[in-house]
């Protein structure tokens, strides 16, 4: 799982950290920077990736012959940091720090992403969706030249996904379509498992279920390759709901069960949810209640969209009353 992953590789560093003088500062910015870079990836730890690029700047900061693009790399991925998980009004300071660093040397592949892509996540987080479209695709770019696949697939994901928020989901099917030839290729299991569930996603929102079908199904091989139980699961949600749309809420509420059963990266309330409802149109009225009052456990973060989960809620709670004769609420609801 990412949890032992990055438990692993934190043991790791602390280990190597150790093997590093006090007094090398070059070697100790450079792994502080190599620890900020991997937490960007699969594990995914922006605070942590945020705290790694800070300490990089602070041996910087007492090193007064310092290297300028080293610097230019913290501040750099520090703004990614700010974006993604920080204080977003930090960035733009940031981002003109760092072209103050560069002077007027132009950055390399890698440091041109990192430029690109904190710009892109910035304007996102304004609520700029459409604006994020350009600087996420030069980041792309930039990381496909300096043979980074993986960071060039996550530039376009993240444009898709900044599409779907916008409502072009056509816009965001062809994000997610280029996203394919980094991943399948380069053998990225896992982001072509997050590639294709994501295109299924879309061409469900756009009502081409069939064809969301073959990405589950296509999702499902590399999942199997991988033999990661929470892929799986991952895939097991997208079809559960998949199953919802095509109005086969008994394959639907198999599905979702199964993806709570393997630990899917996704939203576990919002999967309780979305279980309750299938049972509920499946005629099983009071194993939807059994389902909704699981929710109510459920740890809840940012990423769960909380504001959305009580509305989302009472509308189960709806449904429910109307298929149950015997509910309190279903005289107030029933036309």
């Amino acid at each position: 799982s990412d949890v032992c992953s990055s438990d692993l590789s934190d043991r790791s560093f602390d280990a190597a950290l150790r093997q590093i003088a006090p007094q090398d500062s070059a070697a100790l910015v450079g792994a502080w920077l190599r620890r900020g870079r991997w937490l960007r990836g699969g594990v995914c730890h922006p605070r942590e990736s945020r705290r790694s690029y800070r300490n990089a700047l602070d041996i910087l900061d007492r090193d007064l012959g310092g290297d300028p693009l080293a610097r230019a790399e913290a501040l750099a991925g520090l703004a990614w940091a700010e974006a993604v998980a920080g204080d977003a009004d930090e960035v733009a300071a940031l981002l003109a720090e760092t072209d103050r660093t560069l002077g007027t040397g132009q950055p390399g592949d890698l440091l041109a992403h990192d430029i690109g892509v904190a710009r892109g996540h910035a304007l996102i987080r304004e609520g700029r969706f459409t604006d994020s479209f350009g600087p996420l695709i030069a980041a792309s770019a930039a990381a496909g030249r300096a043979g980074r696949p993986d960071m060039a697939y996550s530039c376009l994901s993240n444009a898709a996904s900044a599409s779907a928020c916008a409502g072009d989901f056509g816009r965001a099917l062809d994000f997610a379509d280029r996203c394919l030839p980094l991943v399948l290729p380069n053998g990225l299991l896992r982001l072509s498992v997050y590639a294709q569930t994501a295109r299924s996603a879309i061409l469900r929102r756009l009502g081409r279920l069939p064809e969301a079908g073959h990405a589950c199904d296509e999702a499902a091989g590399y999942a199997d390759r991988a033999a990661l139980p929470e892929l799986g699961g991952l895939v097991q949600s997208e079809c559960g709901l998949l199953a919802l749309a095509r109005r086969e809420p008994d394959v639907a509420a198999a599905a979702l069960a199964r993806a709570l059963d393997l630990g899917a990266p996704v939203s576990r309330p919002a999967i309780r949810l979305r279980l309750a409802e299938a049972h509920v149109r499946a005629g099983r009225p009071d194993q939807a209640e059994a389902a909704l009052r699981e929710v109510t456990f459920e740890p809840v973060g940012p990423g769960d969209f909380p504001a959305t989960l009580v509305a989302q809620m009472c509308r189960i709670q709806g449904l429910i009353a109307v298929a149950s004769a015997t509910s309190p609420r279903a005289t107030a609801i029933r036309p």
